[in-house]
């Protein structure tokens, strides 16, 4: 089988520019990826993967489309007003809605970059910047430019989801692990205690609503467990919705019970993204469903009760959820749809984008197989075993925030990206896996581990009618076919457009400092490479500017070789693979133990000198240099645009 694969690679590796690969939120559809009520029994909906904003009916059709939005994520409707952020726009814009009209209005500038989600309540708007994890607030300001004050107040690291209920802000922090809540006072000021509610794996979605003074929170998140691997299997990691009471007593500190922890997962939910929490005569109601897994489940919870969960099949994909006068309506990026619920069940409406025609459905499926439990079908929640997809562990595909326990010894390690593999071999901390075929052939073997079935399987897409929703697939797919395609989507699943060097054409004087830093010390391991395993490819010093500003930023910084740098234990006798630089705030912690949080935590570890460089635990009887302050700075400012 190997040898099938590693002829498939070699085809399409052949005569590829690795300089010249587009991003992957260019090429992989329109990706519906959130949606809110609008008036008039409309809606409002983002696609991330065409850069616009729909005006939709009812019935979820399309009548208004504004384009420009760069990588648009986050979306708050108050009233006619619409407001909309994303990835690199360092704006929020301003929209309104009038019948069958969608207008774009204005915008509001903020510092941060990658702004991920708004909330909005009484005119007050917030938004969150994944980046620099801090939360802005506009107050609305006759005096000022655009019409809003903006003020910031630091939040978490990595918050990705916001929620403004009457009188506070509520936030999922995938790096964390945990869900902030902060009061919001007078003028929408946010002020008290903090609220820290904890996991010991991430989020993924969030709920929130308010009932007499008190907040109840529904999140989707990973089982409170460490990860563990001393089986040869993913094992502590099913899909769970954690509801939970914030009560709110003057002066004092918040009261905080949790409610219920319900393992979504054994009911089909996997990665649940989305989430309503409602009161339903003397219980809660939470509906949820995963991004993984294909059923809906609603929760009941009543006082003294244990919970009860009924579920219901829907196709997988599920970003988010609204409710309209007649149902349910979804986001479906997997799908390249919207979802809408009929009397029959749930019926889906397409989306095309841009480019859609060149995308293959071998492809699709290998999008599929790594974002649902399609690759290990058989799977249970039984005690430590665990029912999850790739993303339980890379949201996204990018990190999720854990150190884990690899099950060698006290090795330990951190997530990895999945993107950009493609030109960035050999793979992973340890590099035993030479190529693609390699990571596909092991990754459906420890995918399906402990499931008692065999990882070398076919599958006839007549068995799940929501294949069809991925293009002309055969009727009989072989295990060659589905690693093919497993294979196929990550050399499409390049990095996203980088939100911080978004629109720059030429370095600050800062950047180009660091620049010439990082050649003088750090570019003899991590090479400005355009493909980790092949040296012809490194990039000349004076065109790192050029290829770091442009759309795909395609340089590795990488190469494929071990080096010994004081991290320890070490995941391999002889060191860890030089590990690429792309996209560093999307993926933290840093270094394979996790111990550094941030960049600048990783540079003030370095030491070097007399031909020696560690990255952590230098020999204190060795005469070895630190970068200074302002050394730091400048290559935090450098690593910050990769």
């Amino acid at each position: 089988m190997l040898a099938e694969l590693r002829r498939f690679e070699g085809e399409r590796r052949a005569g590829v520019d690795f300089g010249a690969l587009p991003p992957s939120d260019a090429r992989l559809g329109a990706d519906p990826y959130a949606l809110a009520r609008a008036p008039g029994g409309r809606f409002v909906g983002l696609l991330r993967g065409a850069d616009a904003v729909v005006l939709l009916d009812a019935d979820l059709r399309e009548v208004a489309r504004v384009s420009g939005v760069r990588s648009p994520s986050g979306l708050a409707v108050e009233g006619e007003r619409v407001f909309v952020v994303g990835e690199g726009a360092r704006e929020v814009r301003l929209f309104s809605v009038s019948g069958d009209r969608l207008s774009a209005t204005g915008a509001v500038s903020v510092p941060g970059a990658a702004l991920r989600d708004v909330a909005v309540a009484g005119g007050v708007v917030y938004t969150i910047d994944e980046d620099s994890g801090l939360v802005y607030t506009l107050t609305p300001a006759a005096r000022e430019p655009a019409g809003y004050a903006v003020t910031s107040a630091p939040v978490c690291a990595g918050p990705f989801r916001t929620i403004r209920t009457a009188s506070a802000l509520v936030t999922a922090c995938l790096y964390d692990h945990a869900i902030v809540v902060r009061r919001a006072g007078a003028g929408g000021r946010l002020e008290g205690p903090e609220v820290k509610l904890t996991n010991d794996g991430p989020f993924w979605g969030v709920a929130a609503m308010e009932e007499r003074g008190d907040l109840l929170i529904a999140g989707g998140g990973a089982e409170n467990l460490p990860l563990d691997r001393t089986h040869g299997s993913f094992e502590n990691i099913d899909s769970f919705v954690y509801v939970h009471r914030v009560r709110f007593t003057g002066a004092q500190e918040p009261q905080v019970t949790r409610l219920a922890a319900v393992n979504v997962a054994a009911h089909g939910v996997v990665t649940p993204k989305a989430l309503e929490i409602t009161r339903d005569g003397d219980a809660l109601r939470i509906v949820t469903t995963g991004y993984g897994g294909e059923a809906m489940a609603t929760i009941r919870l009543r006082d003294g009760a244990d919970p009860e969960v009924t579920a219901r099949p829907l196709p997988p994909g599920t970003s988010a959820l609204t409710r309209g006068d007649a149902g349910l309506v979804l986001a479906n990026p997997l799908l390249d749809a919207w979802v809408v619920e009929g009397a029959t069940g749930f019926e889906l409406r397409k989306v095309s984008a841009p480019g859609d025609e060149q995308r293959s459905a071998q492809s699709r499926l290998g999008e599929a197989l790594i974002f649902t439990t399609l690759m290990a079908p058989w799977n249970r929640s039984d005690g430590p075993l665990s029912r999850f997809t790739c993303e339980t562990c890379h949201f996204e595909g990018y990190a999720d925030g854990r150190t884990h326990a690899t099950g060698r010894g006290d090795i330990v390690a951190t997530t990895k990206p999945l993107l950009g593999l493609w030109n960035n071999r050999p793979h992973f901390s340890r590099a035993l896996d030479p190529d693609l075929s390699a990571v596909a052939h092991a990754e459906f073997r420890v995918a399906g581990a402990r499931s008692d079935h065999d990882p070398v399987f076919a599958l006839r897409t007549a068995e799940r009618p929501w294949l069809a929703g991925l293009g002309a697939l055969p009727g009989d797919l072989s295990a060659v076919d589905l690693r093919r395609a497993f294979m196929a989507f990550l050399i499409d699943f390049t990095h996203r457009r980088s939100a911080i060097s978004a629109g720059r054409t030429a370095f600050s004087a800062e950047e180009r400092r660091g620049a010439e830093l990082f050649r003088e010390r750090c570019e003899s391991c991590h090479e400005a490479r355009l493909a980790s395993d092949d040296p012809s490819t490194r990039v000349p010093f004076e065109a790192w500017e050029a290829r770091v500003l442009s759309e795909s930023a395609p340089i590795v910084w990488g190469q494929a070789k071990y080096a010994a740098t004081g991290v320890e234990p070490r995941v391999h006798p002889e060191g860890a693979r030089v590990p690429s630089l792309r996209r560093l705030y999307k993926k933290r912690p840093y270094l394979t133990t996790g111990v550094a949080k941030t960049l600048d935590d990783v540079l003030t570890r370095v030491r070097f000198g007399d031909g020696a460089f560690f990255h952590d635990a230098a020999p204190p009887d060795r005469d070895l240099r630190s970068l200074d302050p302002q050394q730091q700075v400048a290559l935090v400012a450098f690593l910050r645009l990769l």
